[in-house]
Protein backbone atom coordinates (compact mmCIF):
# COMPACT_ATOMS: atom_id res chain seq x y z
CA UNK A 1 0.00 0.00 0.00
CA UNK A 2 1.40 3.32 -0.80
CA UNK A 3 3.10 5.55 1.90
CA UNK A 4 2.81 9.14 2.14
CA UNK A 5 6.09 9.40 0.43
CA UNK A 6 4.83 7.41 -1.96
CA UNK A 7 4.18 8.56 -5.45
CA UNK A 8 2.54 7.05 -8.48
CA UNK A 9 1.54 9.41 -11.57
CA UNK A 10 0.46 7.65 -14.48
CA UNK A 11 -0.08 9.46 -17.76
CA UNK A 12 -1.58 7.99 -20.77
CA UNK A 13 -2.16 9.49 -24.33
CA UNK A 14 -3.92 8.42 -27.49
CA UNK A 15 -3.95 10.45 -30.35
CA UNK A 16 -6.58 11.90 -30.91
CA UNK A 17 -10.05 11.71 -28.86
CA UNK A 18 -13.39 13.89 -29.66
CA UNK A 19 -12.94 17.12 -27.58
CA UNK A 20 -16.25 16.19 -25.50
CA UNK A 21 -14.30 12.97 -24.42
CA UNK A 22 -11.37 15.17 -23.45
CA UNK A 23 -13.48 17.62 -21.62
CA UNK A 24 -14.77 14.49 -19.90
CA UNK A 25 -11.59 13.42 -18.88
CA UNK A 26 -10.00 16.62 -17.61
CA UNK A 27 -13.44 16.70 -15.39
CA UNK A 28 -12.45 13.48 -14.09
CA UNK A 29 -8.96 15.02 -12.97
CA UNK A 30 -10.63 18.06 -11.49
CA UNK A 31 -12.62 15.57 -9.39
CA UNK A 32 -9.25 13.69 -8.06
CA UNK A 33 -7.86 17.01 -7.51
CA UNK A 34 -10.61 18.07 -5.11
CA UNK A 35 -9.31 16.71 -1.83
CA UNK A 36 -6.11 18.56 -2.53
CA UNK A 37 -8.25 21.84 -2.84
CA UNK A 38 -7.14 22.59 -6.18
CA UNK A 39 -9.30 25.07 -7.88
CA UNK A 40 -9.83 24.27 -11.37
CA UNK A 41 -12.01 26.25 -13.90
CA UNK A 42 -12.73 23.71 -17.11
CA UNK A 43 -14.43 25.12 -20.00
CA UNK A 44 -15.81 23.40 -22.77
CA UNK A 45 -17.38 25.80 -24.65
CA UNK A 46 -14.31 25.39 -27.10
CA UNK A 47 -12.35 28.33 -28.64
CA UNK A 48 -13.41 30.34 -31.34
CA UNK A 49 -10.43 30.73 -33.57
CA UNK A 50 -9.17 30.59 -37.27
CA UNK A 51 -7.51 27.36 -38.36
CA UNK A 52 -4.23 28.14 -38.21
CA UNK A 53 -4.13 30.34 -35.05
CA UNK A 54 -6.10 27.56 -33.40
CA UNK A 55 -2.45 25.22 -34.50
CA UNK A 56 -0.02 27.82 -33.56
CA UNK A 57 -2.02 28.15 -29.93
CA UNK A 58 -1.96 24.49 -29.73
CA UNK A 59 1.51 23.93 -30.05
CA UNK A 60 1.91 26.89 -27.69
CA UNK A 61 -0.44 24.87 -24.97
CA UNK A 62 1.09 22.09 -25.66
CA UNK A 63 5.24 23.43 -25.17
CA UNK A 64 3.38 25.35 -21.75
CA UNK A 65 2.12 22.02 -20.61
CA UNK A 66 5.46 20.30 -20.98
CA UNK A 67 7.27 23.14 -19.00
CA UNK A 68 4.95 23.05 -16.10
CA UNK A 69 4.80 19.30 -15.88
CA UNK A 70 8.01 18.86 -16.19
CA UNK A 71 8.76 21.31 -13.37
CA UNK A 72 6.49 19.12 -11.29
CA UNK A 73 7.75 16.30 -11.79
CA UNK A 74 11.76 17.08 -11.05
CA UNK A 75 10.26 17.90 -7.08
CA UNK A 76 8.92 14.31 -7.26
CA UNK A 77 11.89 12.51 -9.16
CA UNK A 78 10.12 11.63 -12.07
CA UNK A 79 11.13 14.02 -14.83
CA UNK A 80 13.62 11.38 -16.47
CA UNK A 81 10.75 9.22 -17.20
CA UNK A 82 8.52 11.52 -18.69
CA UNK A 83 10.73 13.49 -20.23
CA UNK A 84 10.87 12.12 -23.97
CA UNK A 85 6.92 11.28 -23.90
CA UNK A 86 6.64 15.19 -23.09
CA UNK A 87 8.89 16.20 -25.58
CA UNK A 88 6.84 13.57 -28.29
CA UNK A 89 4.02 15.76 -27.18
CA UNK A 90 4.89 18.91 -28.27
CA UNK A 91 6.50 17.88 -31.09
CA UNK A 92 3.08 16.54 -32.24
CA UNK A 93 1.85 20.68 -31.85
CA UNK A 94 4.40 21.91 -33.82
CA UNK A 95 3.90 19.85 -36.59
CA UNK A 96 0.60 20.13 -36.72
CA UNK A 97 0.79 23.68 -36.60
CA UNK A 98 3.35 23.02 -39.37
CA UNK A 99 1.22 21.28 -41.53
CA UNK A 100 -1.76 23.46 -41.49
CA UNK A 101 0.19 26.15 -42.12
CA UNK A 102 1.75 24.72 -45.46
CA UNK A 103 -1.96 23.44 -46.29
CA UNK A 104 -3.66 27.00 -45.84
CA UNK A 105 -0.87 29.07 -47.87
CA UNK A 106 -1.45 26.25 -50.81
CA UNK A 107 -5.03 26.81 -50.42
CA UNK A 108 -5.11 31.06 -50.47
CA UNK A 109 -2.55 30.48 -52.92
CA UNK A 110 -5.41 28.87 -55.25
CA UNK A 111 -7.78 30.83 -54.18
CA UNK A 112 -5.99 33.67 -56.00
CA UNK A 113 -5.88 32.32 -59.11
CA UNK A 114 -9.22 30.46 -59.52
CA UNK A 115 -12.87 31.25 -59.29
CA UNK A 116 -15.29 28.40 -57.90
CA UNK A 117 -17.78 28.11 -55.00
CA UNK A 118 -16.92 27.57 -50.83
CA UNK A 119 -17.85 23.68 -51.86
CA UNK A 120 -15.82 23.43 -54.73
CA UNK A 121 -13.36 24.05 -52.97
CA UNK A 122 -13.98 22.02 -49.69
CA UNK A 123 -14.61 18.93 -52.35
CA UNK A 124 -11.03 19.81 -54.14
CA UNK A 125 -8.99 19.82 -50.81
CA UNK A 126 -11.40 16.78 -49.68
CA UNK A 127 -9.87 14.99 -53.19
CA UNK A 128 -6.49 16.55 -52.57
CA UNK A 129 -6.18 14.32 -49.03
CA UNK A 130 -7.30 11.02 -50.80
CA UNK A 131 -5.22 11.48 -54.00
CA UNK A 132 -1.90 12.34 -51.83
CA UNK A 133 -1.95 9.48 -49.99
CA UNK A 134 -2.70 6.97 -53.05
CA UNK A 135 0.07 8.85 -55.13
CA UNK A 136 2.19 9.34 -52.21
CA UNK A 137 2.72 13.20 -52.43
CA UNK A 138 2.15 15.67 -49.40
CA UNK A 139 -0.89 17.49 -49.85
CA UNK A 140 0.46 20.62 -49.93
CA UNK A 141 2.35 19.75 -52.87
CA UNK A 142 -0.10 18.65 -54.71
CA UNK A 143 -2.29 21.86 -53.85
CA UNK A 144 0.87 23.91 -55.43
CA UNK A 145 1.12 21.65 -58.86
CA UNK A 146 -2.97 22.39 -59.10
CA UNK A 147 -1.99 26.28 -58.55
CA UNK A 148 0.50 26.36 -61.21
CA UNK A 149 -1.51 24.57 -63.60
CA UNK A 150 -4.18 27.01 -62.63
CA UNK A 151 -1.49 29.91 -63.31
CA UNK A 152 -0.96 28.66 -66.83
CA UNK A 153 -4.49 29.05 -67.81
CA UNK A 154 -6.29 25.61 -66.88
CA UNK A 155 -9.76 25.37 -65.38
CA UNK A 156 -9.45 23.96 -61.59
CA UNK A 157 -10.97 20.51 -62.66
CA UNK A 158 -8.54 20.30 -65.37
CA UNK A 159 -5.86 21.49 -63.00
CA UNK A 160 -6.63 18.95 -60.12
CA UNK A 161 -6.40 16.33 -62.96
CA UNK A 162 -3.55 17.26 -64.02
CA UNK A 163 -1.79 17.99 -60.79
CA UNK A 164 -1.82 14.14 -60.50
CA UNK A 165 -0.26 13.60 -63.89
CA UNK A 166 3.11 15.57 -62.59
CA UNK A 167 2.82 13.99 -59.05
CA UNK A 168 3.38 10.95 -61.05
CA UNK A 169 5.61 12.43 -63.28
CA UNK A 170 8.21 13.70 -59.95
CA UNK A 171 7.60 11.07 -58.10
CA UNK A 172 9.44 8.74 -60.16
CA UNK A 173 11.98 11.10 -61.62
CA UNK A 174 12.81 13.18 -58.35
CA UNK A 175 11.72 16.15 -60.01
CA UNK A 176 10.46 19.34 -58.31
CA UNK A 177 6.91 19.63 -58.42
CA UNK A 178 7.51 23.10 -60.46
CA UNK A 179 9.79 21.49 -62.96
CA UNK A 180 7.36 18.07 -62.95
CA UNK A 181 4.74 20.70 -64.36
CA UNK A 182 6.66 22.90 -66.39
CA UNK A 183 8.47 19.96 -68.71
CA UNK A 184 4.79 18.46 -68.92
CA UNK A 185 3.09 22.13 -69.90
CA UNK A 186 5.75 23.15 -72.68
CA UNK A 187 5.04 20.03 -74.71
CA UNK A 188 1.35 19.67 -74.10
CA UNK A 189 1.15 23.57 -75.31
CA UNK A 190 3.49 22.46 -78.40
CA UNK A 191 1.94 19.62 -79.64
CA UNK A 192 -1.90 20.51 -78.53
CA UNK A 193 -2.08 17.54 -76.35
CA UNK A 194 -5.46 16.84 -74.29
CA UNK A 195 -5.63 17.13 -70.62
CA UNK A 196 -6.83 13.33 -70.73
CA UNK A 197 -3.86 12.56 -72.77
CA UNK A 198 -1.21 14.54 -70.37
CA UNK A 199 -0.49 11.07 -68.82
CA UNK A 200 1.42 9.96 -72.27
CA UNK A 201 4.03 12.72 -72.25
CA UNK A 202 5.40 10.89 -68.81
CA UNK A 203 4.99 7.29 -70.06
CA UNK A 204 7.85 8.63 -73.15
CA UNK A 205 9.50 10.48 -70.53
CA UNK A 206 10.03 7.88 -67.92
CA UNK A 207 10.03 4.83 -70.84
CA UNK A 208 12.81 6.71 -72.56
CA UNK A 209 15.05 7.57 -69.74
CA UNK A 210 14.44 3.61 -68.56
CA UNK A 211 16.01 2.40 -71.63
CA UNK A 212 18.52 5.30 -72.64
CA UNK A 213 21.50 7.19 -71.14
CA UNK A 214 19.57 10.18 -70.78
CA UNK A 215 17.65 10.40 -67.41
CA UNK A 216 13.54 11.15 -67.58
CA UNK A 217 14.23 14.04 -65.67
CA UNK A 218 17.51 15.52 -68.09
CA UNK A 219 15.14 14.40 -71.58
CA UNK A 220 11.64 16.06 -69.37
CA UNK A 221 14.28 19.56 -69.17
CA UNK A 222 15.98 19.39 -72.51
CA UNK A 223 12.62 18.40 -74.24
CA UNK A 224 10.66 21.52 -72.82
CA UNK A 225 13.17 23.66 -74.11
CA UNK A 226 12.94 22.09 -77.61
CA UNK A 227 9.60 21.11 -78.03
CA UNK A 228 8.04 24.38 -79.45
CA UNK A 229 10.75 24.44 -82.31
CA UNK A 230 10.21 20.72 -83.18
CA UNK A 231 6.30 20.78 -83.07
CA UNK A 232 6.51 24.05 -85.56
CA UNK A 233 8.93 22.51 -87.96
CA UNK A 234 6.52 19.20 -88.33
CA UNK A 235 7.97 16.84 -86.31
CA UNK A 236 5.81 14.49 -84.27
CA UNK A 237 6.59 14.36 -80.27
CA UNK A 238 7.83 10.42 -80.89
CA UNK A 239 10.41 11.61 -83.33
CA UNK A 240 11.30 14.32 -81.18
CA UNK A 241 12.20 12.64 -78.40
CA UNK A 242 13.95 9.71 -80.07
CA UNK A 243 16.10 11.82 -81.70
CA UNK A 244 17.24 13.20 -78.25
CA UNK A 245 17.02 10.29 -76.05
CA UNK A 246 18.98 7.89 -79.33
CA UNK A 247 21.76 9.92 -79.50
CA UNK A 248 21.96 9.72 -75.97
CA UNK A 249 23.97 7.10 -75.89
CA UNK A 250 26.76 8.66 -78.20
CA UNK A 251 26.73 12.16 -76.81
CA UNK A 252 26.29 12.06 -72.85
CA UNK A 253 26.11 16.45 -72.95
CA UNK A 254 22.15 16.61 -73.36
CA UNK A 255 22.63 20.62 -73.22
CA UNK A 256 24.82 20.24 -75.72
CA UNK A 257 22.47 17.95 -77.91
CA UNK A 258 19.32 20.10 -77.39
CA UNK A 259 21.56 22.64 -78.39
CA UNK A 260 23.10 21.13 -81.64
CA UNK A 261 19.76 20.27 -82.48
CA UNK A 262 17.83 23.27 -82.33
CA UNK A 263 20.53 24.62 -84.42
CA UNK A 264 20.44 22.44 -86.74
CA UNK A 265 16.21 22.87 -87.19
CA UNK A 266 16.71 26.53 -87.28
CA UNK A 267 19.19 26.65 -90.36
CA UNK A 268 17.67 24.26 -92.42
CA UNK A 269 14.36 26.13 -92.03
CA UNK A 270 16.46 29.45 -93.11
CA UNK A 271 16.16 30.89 -89.63
CA UNK A 272 18.67 33.55 -90.26
CA UNK A 273 17.73 35.96 -88.32
CA UNK A 274 16.82 33.43 -85.61
CA UNK A 275 19.93 32.22 -85.58
CA UNK A 276 21.86 36.04 -85.28
CA UNK A 277 19.96 36.48 -82.21
CA UNK A 278 20.70 33.64 -80.48
CA UNK A 279 24.45 35.15 -81.41
CA UNK A 280 25.25 31.87 -83.73
CA UNK A 281 27.61 32.12 -86.91
CA UNK A 282 25.71 32.38 -90.14
CA UNK A 283 26.33 31.90 -93.58
CA UNK A 284 24.85 32.40 -96.90
CA UNK A 285 23.43 29.09 -96.91
CA UNK A 286 20.90 29.77 -94.10
CA UNK A 287 19.65 33.26 -95.80
CA UNK A 288 16.61 31.05 -97.41
CA UNK A 289 15.17 27.27 -97.38
CA UNK A 290 15.85 26.93 -100.94
CA UNK A 291 19.66 27.86 -100.54
CA UNK A 292 20.10 25.00 -98.17
CA UNK A 293 18.03 23.27 -100.44
CA UNK A 294 20.52 23.41 -102.96
CA UNK A 295 23.45 23.31 -101.13
CA UNK A 296 21.90 20.25 -98.86
CA UNK A 297 21.69 18.45 -102.33
CA UNK A 298 25.25 19.54 -103.85
CA UNK A 299 27.04 17.94 -100.65
CA UNK A 300 24.69 14.65 -100.83
CA UNK A 301 25.31 14.18 -104.67
CA UNK A 302 21.49 14.96 -105.40
CA UNK A 303 20.33 12.23 -102.95
CA UNK A 304 18.92 14.06 -100.42
CA UNK A 305 16.56 16.91 -101.01
CA UNK A 306 14.60 19.00 -98.19
CA UNK A 307 11.83 19.60 -99.68
CA UNK A 308 8.86 17.06 -100.40
CA UNK A 309 6.99 16.82 -103.90
CA UNK A 310 4.76 19.87 -102.77
CA UNK A 311 7.95 21.93 -102.28
CA UNK A 312 6.88 21.62 -98.61
CA UNK A 313 9.87 21.54 -95.81
CA UNK A 314 10.06 17.86 -94.87
CA UNK A 315 10.06 16.33 -91.17
CA UNK A 316 13.63 17.30 -89.36
CA UNK A 317 13.68 13.82 -88.11
CA UNK A 318 13.33 12.23 -92.31
CA UNK A 319 16.00 14.66 -93.29
CA UNK A 320 18.45 13.64 -91.25
CA UNK A 321 17.60 9.75 -91.01
CA UNK A 322 18.01 10.10 -95.27
CA UNK A 323 21.16 12.06 -94.26
CA UNK A 324 22.56 9.16 -92.29
CA UNK A 325 22.37 6.48 -95.34
CA UNK A 326 24.21 8.65 -97.66
CA UNK A 327 27.53 9.77 -95.17
CA UNK A 328 29.39 6.53 -95.95
CA UNK A 329 29.16 7.38 -99.86
CA UNK A 330 31.05 10.53 -99.15
CA UNK A 331 34.69 11.72 -98.98
CA UNK A 332 35.84 13.23 -95.14
CA UNK A 333 35.57 16.76 -96.47
CA UNK A 334 32.54 15.92 -98.23
CA UNK A 335 31.30 14.61 -94.88
CA UNK A 336 32.86 17.76 -92.56
CA UNK A 337 31.02 20.19 -95.10
CA UNK A 338 27.90 18.67 -95.21
CA UNK A 339 27.57 18.05 -91.20
CA UNK A 340 29.12 21.66 -90.79
CA UNK A 341 26.55 22.92 -93.70
CA UNK A 342 23.89 20.73 -91.13
CA UNK A 343 24.62 22.27 -87.81
CA UNK A 344 26.95 25.15 -88.09
CA UNK A 345 31.05 24.89 -86.96
CA UNK A 346 30.15 25.14 -83.26
CA UNK A 347 27.71 22.04 -83.47
CA UNK A 348 29.42 19.65 -85.83
CA UNK A 349 30.32 17.30 -83.30
CA UNK A 350 26.97 16.66 -81.89
CA UNK A 351 25.51 16.87 -85.20
CA UNK A 352 28.10 13.77 -86.25
CA UNK A 353 26.86 11.96 -83.27
CA UNK A 354 22.93 12.20 -84.33
CA UNK A 355 23.95 10.80 -87.60
CA UNK A 356 25.81 8.17 -85.93
CA UNK A 357 22.71 7.24 -83.34
CA UNK A 358 20.79 7.09 -86.51
CA UNK A 359 23.45 4.97 -88.18
CA UNK A 360 23.71 2.38 -85.45
CA UNK A 361 19.69 2.12 -85.01
CA UNK A 362 19.69 3.90 -81.44
CA UNK A 363 17.54 6.32 -82.49
CA UNK A 364 15.11 4.30 -84.50
CA UNK A 365 14.67 2.10 -81.45
CA UNK A 366 14.34 5.54 -79.25
CA UNK A 367 11.14 6.36 -81.69
CA UNK A 368 9.55 2.78 -80.97
CA UNK A 369 10.16 2.99 -77.32
CA UNK A 370 8.46 6.17 -76.98
CA UNK A 371 5.38 5.18 -79.51
CA UNK A 372 5.06 1.99 -77.47
CA UNK A 373 5.56 3.26 -74.18
CA UNK A 374 1.56 3.99 -73.28
CA UNK A 375 0.53 3.18 -69.51
CA UNK A 376 4.27 2.23 -68.22
CA UNK A 377 4.68 5.12 -66.14
CA UNK A 378 1.73 4.23 -63.98
CA UNK A 379 2.48 0.49 -63.65
CA UNK A 380 6.29 1.46 -62.31
CA UNK A 381 4.51 4.30 -60.02
CA UNK A 382 2.63 1.33 -58.60
CA UNK A 383 5.77 -0.47 -58.09
CA UNK A 384 7.01 2.57 -56.59
CA UNK A 385 4.27 2.51 -54.03
CA UNK A 386 5.74 -0.25 -52.48
CA UNK A 387 9.05 1.29 -51.55
CA UNK A 388 9.97 2.76 -48.01
CA UNK A 389 10.19 6.12 -49.63
CA UNK A 390 6.93 6.13 -50.89
CA UNK A 391 5.59 4.86 -47.50
CA UNK A 392 7.30 7.33 -45.83
CA UNK A 393 4.83 9.57 -48.25
CA UNK A 394 1.95 8.09 -47.42
CA UNK A 395 2.47 8.50 -43.93
CA UNK A 396 2.93 12.42 -44.32
CA UNK A 397 0.48 12.59 -46.74
CA UNK A 398 -2.10 11.01 -44.08
CA UNK A 399 -0.44 13.20 -41.26
CA UNK A 400 -1.34 16.32 -43.11
CA UNK A 401 -5.01 14.65 -44.09
CA UNK A 402 -5.11 14.14 -39.99
CA UNK A 403 -4.27 17.62 -38.87
CA UNK A 404 -6.70 18.77 -41.54
CA UNK A 405 -9.66 16.96 -40.50
CA UNK A 406 -9.15 17.87 -36.63
CA UNK A 407 -9.03 21.43 -38.06
CA UNK A 408 -12.12 20.61 -39.69
CA UNK A 409 -13.78 19.31 -36.83
CA UNK A 410 -12.91 22.12 -34.32
CA UNK A 411 -11.32 19.31 -32.61
CA UNK A 412 -8.19 21.57 -32.26
CA UNK A 413 -10.22 24.60 -31.16
CA UNK A 414 -11.68 22.42 -28.40
CA UNK A 415 -8.31 20.94 -27.53
CA UNK A 416 -6.95 24.65 -26.75
CA UNK A 417 -9.43 25.55 -24.05
CA UNK A 418 -9.01 22.29 -22.49
CA UNK A 419 -5.21 22.74 -22.77
CA UNK A 420 -4.88 26.30 -21.16
CA UNK A 421 -7.33 24.51 -18.26
CA UNK A 422 -4.88 21.43 -18.18
CA UNK A 423 -2.07 24.26 -17.82
CA UNK A 424 -4.44 25.94 -14.71
CA UNK A 425 -4.50 22.39 -13.20
CA UNK A 426 -0.75 21.80 -13.91
CA UNK A 427 -0.26 25.09 -11.76
CA UNK A 428 -2.24 24.26 -8.68
CA UNK A 429 -0.49 21.20 -8.75
CA UNK A 430 2.96 22.20 -8.41
CA UNK A 431 1.25 24.93 -5.64
CA UNK A 432 -0.20 22.02 -3.72
CA UNK A 433 3.63 19.96 -4.18
CA UNK A 434 5.36 23.42 -2.41
CA UNK A 435 2.59 23.23 0.51
CA UNK A 436 2.38 19.88 1.19
CA UNK A 437 5.79 18.03 0.20
CA UNK A 438 5.81 14.40 -1.72
CA UNK A 439 2.00 13.07 -2.02
CA UNK A 440 0.47 11.05 -4.09
CA UNK A 441 -1.36 11.59 -6.63
CA UNK A 442 -3.57 9.03 -8.97
CA UNK A 443 -4.78 10.79 -12.50
CA UNK A 444 -5.43 9.85 -16.28
CA UNK A 445 -5.19 12.32 -18.84
CA UNK A 446 -5.90 11.11 -21.97
CA UNK A 447 -6.88 12.89 -25.24
CA UNK A 448 -7.14 10.34 -28.43
CA UNK A 449 -10.16 9.34 -30.60
CA UNK A 450 -11.84 6.26 -30.22
CA UNK A 451 -11.45 3.07 -31.96
CA UNK A 452 -8.91 4.62 -34.21
CA UNK A 453 -6.21 1.71 -33.75
CA UNK A 454 -3.89 4.69 -33.20
CA UNK A 455 -0.48 4.11 -30.70
CA UNK A 456 -1.18 4.52 -27.09
CA UNK A 457 1.69 6.23 -24.58
CA UNK A 458 1.62 5.38 -21.10
CA UNK A 459 4.06 6.34 -18.55
CA UNK A 460 4.10 5.14 -14.64
CA UNK A 461 5.79 6.25 -11.95
CA UNK A 462 5.97 4.55 -8.49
Amino acid sequence: MPTQNDTKITLGLDIPKTTSQINSDLKKVQTQLKPLNVKTNIDTSGAKKSGEKAAQDFADAAQKAVDILSKALKQVDGGKLISPFLSELADIGKKMYTTVYEINTAMTDLYNVTDAADTRYDEFLKNAIKSAKELGQSVSGLVKQSTDWAKLGYSLDDSEKLSKVSSVYSNLNKVSNEAAVSDIAAVMKAYDIAVDDAMQIVDKYNQLGNEFSLSAKDLGADFASYASLFASGGTDINKALALLAGTSTVSQSAEDLGSALQIGQMRVQGMKDSLESLGEEVDENVSSIGQMQSEILKLTNGKVNILDNGNHLRDYYDILSEVSTVMDTLSTTERSSLIETLFGKDHSKQGNAILQAFQSGEIQKAYEASANAAGTAMQEHEKWLTSLEAKTMQFGAAFQGLSDTILEDNFLKGLIDSGTDLISILDSVIDTFGAFGTLGLGAGLFAGVQNTGKRRMSVRIS
